[in-house]
């Protein structure tokens, strides 16, 4: 048998760059789990001592908060900065693009549809910076059964698989 590796296989660069980032943030606390992978978190955990914290209410004032690379509720962010949280940012560049188009299409009075699973931390955050409540949606079935206005902008969980995908 021969096994033959794949030319792209491992972390994406969103995920490398939140390692990286983490690595060097020693003692740091991550808002949400930094990546979605339980082994490398333990393993920041145990050689960095970066530590995972699910409730920002219980991040103490002054901390060192590494943003987890789906992002946050914009709501979350706000209180990090009331605490005077020292923020370090591994949103991936491809998750803050749907978050901006969202916040600027709604001012703009764009009906704004996600494709996504609404419980998914990344879908929550750009939820978020919606200015008014988004429709959520995981299948394109869910989308024919929607009343739409005429301005629609749509943007999607950069995770989440079609049936085909």
């Amino acid at each position: 048998m021969q096994v033959k590796m794949a030319k792209n296989y491992g972390f994406c660069f969103g995920v490398k760059r939140a390692i990286e980032i983490a690595q060097k943030n020693k003692n740091s606390v991550t808002l949400g789990s930094l990546i979605h992978n339980p082994k490398e978190i333990k393993r920041l955990e145990q050689n960095f001592n970066v530590k995972v914290q699910e409730n920002v209410s219980a991040i103490e004032s002054n901390s060192h908060v590494i943003i987890r690379t789906h992002g946050i509720p914009k709501n979350d962010l706000t209180l990090l900065k009331e605490k005077g949280a020292h923020i370090i940012d591994a949103t991936c560049p491809y998750v803050i693009k749907p978050q901006q188009i969202v916040e600027k299409m709604s001012a703009k009075g764009y009906q704004i549809v996600i494709f996504g699973d609404a419980n998914h931390p990344e879908v929550k955050g750009v939820i978020s910076y919606a200015h008014t409540p988004p429709l959520v949606i995981n299948s394109l079935e869910q989308l024919y059964t929607q009343k739409l206005s005429k301005r629609v902008a749509l943007v999607s969980q950069t995770t989440k698989q079609t049936p085909n995908s």
